[in-house]
């Protein structure tokens, strides 16, 4: 079939909305989700009254990244339009800009029966230990009904608000209950912790948070407590709030109680984009909808120098495997294991990749390496 001349294409305008909402949904079904926001926020703009154009667009940008599209969306559609997702990220923008009453204002039951007020004792208590009030925040915290939905998180706030003010010996048995009770996040925490202790001056309790943790890490870990790695703390509301939506978000995939919650690990990243464990999280999602290509550019935002860089190469690799672009996928497992410092997991995905190729010989030699460096 001939390619369609430029004047028959597509275009969005004003003045025909019914082509210019037909080109955003055909940007959305190919995965072109910041094109298809751009497109709805332009529709809306020209039809102001015609609100679901303006909700689309706000859900579209969320769901690209498109942060400041998304708030300026959110402004000019009515509070009780909003959906969840929607409600969050002005929370959020509030949180950021230490607005605290603002953003609780936001943290209530919406009119679709979802229901986000379970967030606000969180903001409360952080808003309380940012004023230096760390009674007060702790009170907070232990307030927080141990059956909600936060109350598997109690322990950890508690060693992080504690952490803030210094206090590392009352923070050490709330760090290690939390921890044990961590399940997937335990590496994430165990560096934050960690990152915490350091940062109150108490070497080490660092490293103990760091004891038993996991192996393709554990040299990002050593360098945490060198000084040669940045840290990953939790100290601000914003860091706080974007570490409980990763973590409710990453629980809804496991239950598979929803669709895959991309607007929320969206509003984390913006919460915190420091955040690491946010990306790797956001990349699965995408790939599980069939968007490796966005997965992949997500994955690529993760510094080589984060101590969970080597979970995004593992995703990277994985999903260029998958895409039969064994090539790409053999540059970047090869990189990292000839890199100073290389794990065993790098030699591992090294082999891993090298099998996938048919390369039997070469990936044995890789194994044997892996376990060399895991003895």
């Amino acid at each position: 079939l001939a390619a369609a001349p430029a004047h028959a294409r597509l275009t969005a305008s004003p003045s025909d909305p019914a082509w210019a909402y037909v080109e955003a949904r055909t940007a959305a079904m190919n995965g072109d989700h910041a094109r298809s926001a751009r497109l709805l926020e332009r529709l809306f703009e020209a039809m102001p009254k015609e609100t679901r154009f303006g909700q689309k667009a706000l859900a579209a940008a969320i769901e690209s990244g498109q942060f400041e599209l998304a708030l300026s969306l959110a402004r000019r559609i009515p509070a009780d339009k909003l959906g969840t997702e929607a409600r969050l990220l002005v929370a959020a923008d509030e949180i950021k800009r230490r607005r605290y009453d603002s953003a609780a204002a936001w943290l209530v039951e919406n009119p679709d029966g979802s229901d986000l007020s379970f967030l606000r004792p969180l903001v409360a208590a952080w808003a309380a230990a940012e004023k230096g009030d760390m009674a007060g925040a702790i009170q907070t915290v232990s307030d927080i009904p141990a059956q909600g939905p936060l109350g598997a998180y109690r322990s950890e706030q508690t060693a992080l608000i504690l952490l803030k003010f210094g206090k590392t010996a009352d923070a050490e048995p709330f760090a290690r209950r939390a921890i044990g009770a961590s399940g997937i996040r335990e590496t994430r925490l165990r560096l934050a912790l960690a990152s915490g202790f350091l940062a109150a001056g108490d070497r080490r309790r660092a490293a103990a948070m760091l004891d038993g943790i996991a192996p393709e890490v554990a040299g990002a870990g050593q360098r945490l407590l060198d000084g040669k790695a940045k840290g990953q703390p939790i100290a601000t509301a914003a860091e706080a709030m974007s570490e409980i939506v990763t973590a409710v978000a990453g629980e809804l995939v496991r239950l598979q109680r929803s669709a895959p919650p991309l607007g929320l690990v969206q509003v984390a990243r913006y919460l915190n984009p420091g955040n690491s464990s946010a990306p790797v999280l956001l990349a699965l999602l995408l790939d599980l909808r069939g968007r490796e290509e966005a997965a992949l550019q997500v994955l690529r935002s993760v510094p080589a120098d984060d101590p969970l860089a080597s979970q995004a190469r593992d995703s990277q690799v994985r999903i260029l495997t998958k895409l039969k672009r064994l090539d790409e996928a053999l540059a970047l497992a090869n990189a990292a294991a000839r890199a100073p410092g290389a794990t065993f997991a790098d030699q591992a995905r090294l082999g891993e990749t090298l099998a996938a190729m048919k390369r039997f010989d070469e990936a044995a030699a890789a194994f044997q390496r892996a376990i060399d460096l895991a003895q």
